[in-house]
C-alpha cells in the first residue's frame, strides 16, 4: 500500500491513459519495434521543432510589441510546460508499449 495513492486511483488512472494510448498507436498502424522507433525518435524531434517555433514567435513578439511580450512569454512557458509533460509521458508510453507488447510478439 502506497501512502501516496492509497486507493490506487491514479495507478488505474495511468493505465486508463496507458491503454488509450496505445489503442491509438494500434489504430494508426504502429505494430511492430521499427515503427515504434521510429515514432520515439519523431516525437523528439517534433517536441524541439515546437519548442524552437514558440521561442521565435515570442522573441520576435517582444521585439515587435514590448508591452504583450511579458504576457506572451508567460503563455510560451505555459505552452513549453505541456509540451514538455506530454513529450515525457508519450515517450515513456511508447518505451512501455516497445517493451511490453512487441518484445512479446519477437520472442
Amino acid at each position: 500500500m502506497s501512502l501516496n495513492d492509497p486507493f490506487k486511483r491514479m495507478e488505474k488512472q495511468q493505465q486508463g491513459a496507458y491503454q488509450s494510448f496505445i489503442n491509438a498507436l494500434k489504430k494508426s498502424g504502429v505494430n511492430d519495434d521499427q515503427s515504434a522507433k521510429n515514432l520515439l525518435d519523431n516525437t523528439l524531434k517534433r517536441a524541439l521543432q515546437t519548442a524552437v517555433i514558440t521561442a521565435i514567435i515570442t522573441a520576435v513578439t517582444w521585439i515587435i510589441n514590448p508591452e504583450l511580450g511579458l504576457g506572451v512569454a508567460v503563455f510560451s512557458l505555459l505552452i513549453l510546460l505541456w509540451l514538455f509533460t506530454t513529450t515525457l509521458r508519450a515517450r515513456k508510453f511508447i518505451r512501455r508499449y516497445r517493451q511490453e507488447e512487441l518484445q512479446k510478439k519477437s520472442s
